[in-house]
């Protein structure tokens, strides 16, 4: 068979779906090697990878496929059941190489029991604070949760997570204490409200049903919301939502979703001009969206203030220092460091100026309003994507972010940003290895350079076809 042959059977969707499951179901056997037990250097990191990388490609031929054609009924209940299957395989798999979950795990207890997720370090629940302010209750929870307790990440730093979230947090454990189990079946709750929004949205806008597959099959999306068990889809519906609001021409509630989905991550926050944008000319509609989202931010973030500040504080740590996984971030701060000679100083100043680039780009994407929902879907898009891109930490799962607009609107580059992430995960097995500088000077542009020329061959296409038409 000639290579265009093979690449056409993998992009067929019974096929895809297929070789999809078979890769999945060699996930969750992998997985079981990864338990805690197993030292890290024996853990089956780059087959793992390479697995990874492999569905990503299937993934993307699959999403070729589906911007090319409608797809049948039968194609979309078939595309839709995969998904479920894809997602029930990881149900019960070992996490893999990520253990987040546990800090979600500690917060909804400490919440679901009526205290601030917010007022303790990890390190600081055995000895928190003095009788009378609830310290019988740490104490039996630090018991009852020890396996928890024992193994968060950062235990020095009190929780990043906002208001909302810790909301769901308590949620999970209400449903069952201490269970990931039970965490991840929320997290499918929302994954599966986040489908559901994305073909309402594109049968508003007229689009084929068939291009929610690239949300519902995306392997990496599996793996850290199912098998990772990472917080980040709960924005999803919320900012899905606020979109097709706003296609309703209901801006106040578009606004209160914004405002919602940042209650659970503050990225979301960056959609806020896309949304005000059109209202420039109707003050009253402004002011009343306005007020909306900033009464329910102030109302959901008002019990975290208390962590926001301190050198406990998670939220001051990520902001301050925390970086992974950049490379244009790495590059610009190097430059400044070179010129400077002050590495802190340097770190401080690449913060600030990418903050500034970004408040750039977005307010350069919302300078005139969208003339279709198609093209504020695309300008959402590449806001996140700016804001991922510019970040300092650029972690798998904060991909995740782009994944609904790209569903409506896809992108080339920013697909195959995504089918390249599993490379961080090459992180680990050097890090094993002792062998740092080979990531992080290395394997970080082998998962962006290809992603940046592709940003900038798209670019210059359209211009082309711009000035052509014009």
């Amino acid at each position: 068979m000639r290579p265009s042959g093979i690449f056409k059977r993998f992009s067929s969707l019974r096929f895809a779906g297929a070789v999809l499951i078979a890769m999945h179901g060699t996930f969750l056997l992998l997985s079981s090697r990864f338990s805690p037990g197993h030292p890290l250097a024996e853990r089956p990191v780059f087959r793992l990878v390479v697995l990874e990388l492999s569905a990503g490609l299937v993934w993307l031929l699959a999403s070729r496929s589906a911007t090319r054609s409608g797809g049948t009924r039968s194609d979309l209940i078939y595309m839709i059941a995969a998904g479920v299957v894809l997602r029930a395989i990881l149900l019960f798999s070992t996490p893999v190489l990520e253990d987040d979950f546990r800090r979600y795990l500690w917060d909804g207890a400490v919440t679901a029991h009526g205290h601030s997720p917010y007022a303790y370090a990890p390190q600081e629940i055995p000895a928190a604070g003095s009788p009378g302010n609830g310290s019988e209750d740490f104490r039996l929870l630090a018991q009852e949760g020890r396996d928890v307790l024992g193994n968060i990440n950062h235990p020095a730093l009190r929780t990043i997570y906002p208001p909302l979230a810790q909301g769901i947090f308590a949620l999970a454990h209400l449903m069952a204490p201490w269970s990931l189990t039970a965490w991840r079946l929320v997290l499918l709750l929302f994954d599966s409200a986040t489908l559901a929004l994305i073909l309402l949205l594109l049968r508003h806008l007229r689009r084929p049903p068939s291009l929610a597959l690239i949300y519902w099959w995306c392997p990496l999306l599996i793996m850290q919301s199912v098998n990772g068990a990472h917080m980040d889809v709960l924005a999803l519906p919320f900012v899905t939502g606020a979109l097709f609001l706003a296609l309703k021409k209901t801006p106040v509630w578009a606004a209160a979703c914004i405002a919602l989905a940042a209650g659970i991550k503050l990225w979301p926050l960056v959609l806020l001009p896309f949304l005000f944008r059109p209202l420039l000319s109707a003050p009253r509609k402004m002011l009343a969206a306005g007020a909306v989202a900033a009464g329910i931010f102030v109302l959901l973030m008002a019990p975290a203030i208390q962590g926001i500040t301190g050198t406990a504080s998670g939220f001051m740590a990520y902001a301050q220092g925390w970086e992974m996984n950049d490379a244009l971030f790495m590059a610009l701060r190097s430059g400044i460091q070179l010129l400077s000679g002050d590495p802190a100083r340097a770190a401080s100043a690449t913060r600030i100026i990418t903050l500034g680039l970004l408040a750039g780009w977005v307010l350069w994407l919302a300078r005139r309003p969208a003339v279709s929902g198609e093209e504020l879907a695309e300008r959402m898009l590449l806001a996140v994507a700016g804001l991922f891109l510019l970040s300092p930490a650029q972690f798998p799962w904060y991909t995740l972010w782009m994944l609904p607009l790209l569903a409506l609107r896809p992108r080339g580059s920013l697909l195959l940003l995504i089918g390249l992430m599993p490379l961080y995960y090459l992180n680990f097995y050097f890090y094993a290895r002792g062998q740092n500088a080979v990531f992080n000077q290395g394997i970080v542009w082998l998962e962006y350079v290809p992603v940046w020329i592709l940003l900038i061959r798209e670019t210059v296409r359209r211009k082309e076809l711009r000035y052509e038409a014009g």
